[in-house]
């Protein structure tokens, strides 16, 4: 056999593994389906839907949304899961109740329970979490940080500079998007810049900031 046969030979193998590679990926993709839960944790008073695409499976992280954001399956975030493998967990409670980053924390924790033994996917109650939220979204900062071992991240829209002082050096550590705008003089958020976000940066924290064109 010369070298054009092998080299014709490998060629063919090399092919055949790809296609029966491909086979085995789209097989394991038709094995799950989207899935979308739901369920009410009484002693929080809190519901949680979460959101597990098909190609998320081991889930690798949780997208959480606090309050009032609406799960869906199509769009920027379920398709930034299905891109990075994790799942979209949504809180809703009555903004009126008291302690609610402490009743969303405890609420998703109950419901992550619920769900690893519901789907057998035991992963969701310790894989890593983002942030994100907008207005009243930014409570996932609150309801996150007080677990800072499993939290990656946080970006929230119009919402408070944290205070680095209050959360320590260990959780200031944890990397913060803040995106103020809409009317952010109505609940003084302007003022954190300079009270807030700027010692954060002068202490070298990996903390950014956006300001919406026009506010």
């Amino acid at each position: 056999m010369n070298s054009s046969q092998r080299h014709f030979l490998l060629m063919q193998r090399l092919f055949a593994c790809c296609v029966l590679l491909s086979v085995c990926t789209t097989l394991r993709a038709a094995e799950h389906q989207d899935q979308v839960l739901h369920t009410h944790v009484e002693s929080a008073n809190v519901e949680v839907d979460l959101f597990i695409p098909k190609e998320s499976h081991p889930v690798r992280g949780l997208l959480v949304h606090a309050a009032h954001y609406q799960v869906k399956t199509t769009g920027r975030w379920p398709t930034l899961c299905r891109e990075l493998g994790f799942a979209h967990l949504v809180t809703k409670i009555n903004l009126k109740l008291n302690n609610r980053p402490a009743r969303l924390r405890d609420g998703m924790n109950a419901a992550l329970q619920r769900f690893a033994e519901q789907t057998g996917m035991e992963e969701l109650t310790h894989v890593p979490r983002v942030g994100v939220g907008m207005s009243a979204g930014g409570m996932c900062i609150p309801m996150l940080i007080e677990e800072p071992e499993k939290l990656l991240t946080n970006a929230v829209s119009c919402s408070w500079v944290t205070d680095p002082e209050k959360i320590g050096p260990d959780r200031a550590a944890i990397p913060e998007m803040y995106v103020i705008g809409a009317v952010p003089d109505a609940f003084k958020m302007l003022p954190a810049i300079d009270d807030h976000y700027v010692p954060a940066i002068k202490s070298g924290y990996p903390w950014a900031l956006g300001l919406q064109h026009g506010c």
